[in-house]
């Protein structure tokens, strides 16, 4: 890329606003019904989920499947003829989405199992029931820390007014409270329970969990870290150690408390991530503040970068936007099996990891801005919920991922 296109695609990124602030609350999914939380990385996040695949941008040595197929993969060869032409795909597309709740346009949303989540700017918290639209309007309010995980089970909020408890309601009731804790550091709800960040020192945390059968019990010994997680998927707490690069990314299991790390560096900023059950998914920056994708395979130090993998792949329509057809621009959600979606500055697309692959799943009509921000999946309902930052009504939408062609 010249220097002349980074400067013109710094100018658009800060002109996207907080749009472009990953999204830690927003959440993409886990492996079918293995976390209560999507496995999604975002930009504002507060909000984007095992084996090889990639591209050139791995940084590890050897190539991968991914890098041959993606560097010769398009349109016409996902298509299996000519590349098709951008209207046809979209007025397609469109058929598949479905409505979901209307949200205000600067709240944050989560998905978990079966239930998306949105809290308003106040931190009044609202869910949609999946398998039946059921909205629920909760009589608590959600925190308004930067770490906010609820989940199909239980959903923990600070006690009102401020003191040094939280309450622990049932998801599925507006106001029925199951339990009151002491105030930890930060936590988040999972399907069996709440995860407790307990802080140990001015330097160190330890995970504990509380569950309804046993009460309150240790996970891991003490963590270097006084961060707040990132992330909570696939059975995993996300959890940097610093801000100061290089430093550890901890994955905490949350059924046994054992803890693998991951090593983040060569960004100007980490943004968020998602673990997932192909390895950790990590949204950060880059020179002349380009957000990028990377992942972590099989939670190792052996990397792909998504975002060069992306670059390498030709045009997918016949009649492409002028540039960035394809490119990744904020927020990644994990959709189980070899599939990672995405938002571009046109829709939002999947990425095969095993073959390297592209295909359209939401196009903007006649090619204007369209970027997500909110994308997450519920995998036990396995659907993908996204918002289009350009509708002001703040609709959700939603796509059975089992329809997406």
């Amino acid at each position: 890329m010249t220097s002349l296109r980074i400067a013109a695609l710094g100018l658009f990124l800060l002109a996207c606003g907080e749009l472009l602030d990953l999204d830690d609350d927003a959440s993409g999914g886990s492996s079918s019904g293995s976390s209560n939380e999507d496995a999604s990385v975002g930009d504002d996040d507060d909000d984007a989920s095992n084996s090889s695949g990639g591209s050139s941008g791995r940084s590890s040595s050897g190539s991968s499947s991914g890098t041959s197929s993606g560097s010769a993969s398009g349109g016409a060869s996902s298509s299996g003829g000519a590349p098709p032409l951008w209207a046809d795909v979209q007025l397609s597309l469109a058929q598949l989405k479905q409505q979901g709740p209307l949200t205000p346009p600067q709240s944050q949303g989560q998905c978990t199992d079966h239930y998306f989540f949105w809290k308003e700017s106040d931190g009044t918290l609202h869910s949609w029931f999946a398998d039946d639209g059921t909205v629920i309007d909760y009589a608590f309010k959600a925190p308004t820390r930067p770490f906010f995980r609820a989940s199909d089970a239980y959903v923990a909020v600070d006690t009102q007014p401020f003191s040094n408890k939280i309450d622990v309601y049932r998801t599925a009731a507006a106001n029925q409270k199951v339990t009151q804790l002491d105030l930890p550091a930060s936590w988040g709800a999972t399907n069996d329970g709440v995860l407790l960040v307990q802080t140990v020192s001015a330097t160190s945390v330890r995970i504990a969990k509380w569950t309804e059968a046993r009460g309150i019990t240790t996970l891991t010994n003490d963590l270097t870290s006084q961060e707040a997680p990132s992330a909570y998927a696939n059975g995993q707490l996300l959890l940097p150690a610093s801000v100061i690069q290089p430093y550890p990314l901890y994955l905490v299991d949350a059924a046994n408390g054992s803890v693998d790390s991951v090593n983040f560096a060569g960004a100007l900023a980490y943004r968020s991530g998602v673990p997932s059950a192909r390895g950790l998914f990590v949204s950060y920056v880059r020179q002349g503040g380009i957000n990028a994708l990377r992942w972590y395979q099989n939670d190792q130090d052996d990397t792909v970068e998504i975002t060069d993998a992306l670059a390498l792949i030709p045009p997918f329509f016949a009649d492409p936007p002028p540039a960035r057809e394809h490119e990744f621009l904020t927020h990644a959600a994990f959709g189980g099996g070899s599939t990672l979606f995405y938002g571009g500055f046109y829709g939002i697309w999947s990425y095969d990891l095993d073959a390297g692959t592209i295909a359209p799943v939401q196009l903007s009509i006649d090619k204007v801005t369209f970027a997500p921000d909110i994308l997450c999946v519920m995998p036990g309902a396995n659907k993908l919920v996204y918002r289009d930052s350009q509708d002001a009504t703040g609709r959700m939408y939603w796509i059975d991922i089992a329809a997406l062609p």
